[in-house]
């Protein structure tokens, strides 16, 4: 049977390709995925059992890990298995996964609050249409809700949830039955414009801390939205810091284009020799070809979609260039209006 939700949409990260077996990702890794909480009372020889995990072949390596090609059926399994009306876990992403393979199952009524606001967050970050805007939604809920529960306390209710940074602390939500003015809190029992305004606080606090980690991991962080890629943000930020200096290989940057096969690319790297043999966009070291910040641009607006797996592959790049005019354009306003000020 096929699913209508792809397993790419939601597992990205930490995955290892095991020979024989697949792909894997460390089960603890996705349990949190799947419920924003670690689950206990699965056993692992239960797991194994049933064929959903193996262990690395390395005896250093005590990580139990989850084969991917299983996914769903392991939703199945836990539909029937865990208690999924437990207050403390979170499964918003198990549900979105449950549902696109049976769209008659319902949420318990216990999740729905917390659902609500958490996807209203969601959708109040979206319309913000600001830069740091996208870079909070980027590590707040993505193609997947990217919380996981730290504290959860029943009576008074109270639950902290953290999305983790690619750098620097984490983002910390708490949320509670009753007002406050402390940061980071959003109460469970407002409505209208005071959750909005609640809303724009937690945005507020977030934004400043993004601001804090220091100005590097910022401008990546920009980057990363207008790109779409944290490979490709940090190879433009990298080559710019230091227009002059080859510090981008090439090989590293052919991992994230999708050329049609082997042959082409070396076709297009003796291609891109040629035509550049006199300028300084790169520059050869031990037969590996390394660019500066200009040679990068012109490596990427030289390919032409004879070289690529197909014409999509080129748009993506058209599309990438698009993406960093119109965020060029939005940045001089947004220095306008706040010169005006």
């Amino acid at each position: 049977m096929e699913y209508t939700t792809s397993v790419s949409n939601y597992i990205t990260d930490n995955l290892r390709l095991f020979p024989d077996i697949g792909n894997v990702v460390p089960y603890e890794d996705l349990c949190q995925l799947l419920f924003a909480s670690k689950i206990f009372n699965i056993s692992r020889i239960e797991l194994i059992h049933k064929g959903f995990v193996v262990n690395a072949n390395d005896e250093n390596d005590k990580t139990i890990y989850f084969i991917i090609e299983k996914l769903f059926d392991f939703i199945k399994f836990c539909y029937n298995k865990v208690d999924l009306k437990k207050p403390n876990i979170c499964p918003i992403n198990f549900y979105n996964i449950l549902q696109s393979m049976s769209p008659e199952i319902n949420i318990p009524q216990v999740h729905t609050k917390i659902f609500n606001i958490l996807s209203d967050f969601k959708n109040f970050l979206i319309q913000k249409e600001d830069i740091n805007a996208k870079i909070i939604l980027n590590y707040y809920w993505n193609n997947t809700f990217r919380g996981i529960i730290t504290t959860y306390n029943e009576s008074p209710f109270m639950m902290t949830i953290k999305f983790i940074k690619k750098e620097g602390f984490p983002f910390i939500m708490n949320l509670c039955e009753f007002q406050t003015e402390l940061k980071n809190v959003v109460c469970i029992n407002t409505f209208s414009q005071i959750r909005l305004d609640e809303f724009e606080k937690l945005f507020n606090t977030w934004t400043q801390e993004i601001k804090m980690d220091n100005s590097d991991n910022y401008v990546i962080s920009c980057l990363e939205c207008v790109t779409g890629s944290r490979d490709m943000a940090e190879f433009i930020f990298k080559s710019h810091k230091d227009k002059l200096s080859y510090v981008i290989d090439v090989n590293n940057l052919n991992q994230i284009i999708n050329f049609a096969s082997p042959t082409k690319k070396s076709n297009y790297l003796v291609h891109f020799k040629k035509i550049y043999e006199n300028r300084n966009f790169y520059q050869l070291e031990e037969n590996i070809m390394y660019l500066n910040f200009e040679g990068f641009n012109k490596y990427l607006l030289n390919l032409e979609s004879s070289y690529l797996y197909n014409f999509q592959e080129k748009e993506n790049i058209n599309d990438l260039y698009y993406n960093i005019m119109d965020e060029l354009v939005n940045s001089y306003q947004r220095l306008y209006d706040h010169t005006k000020l």
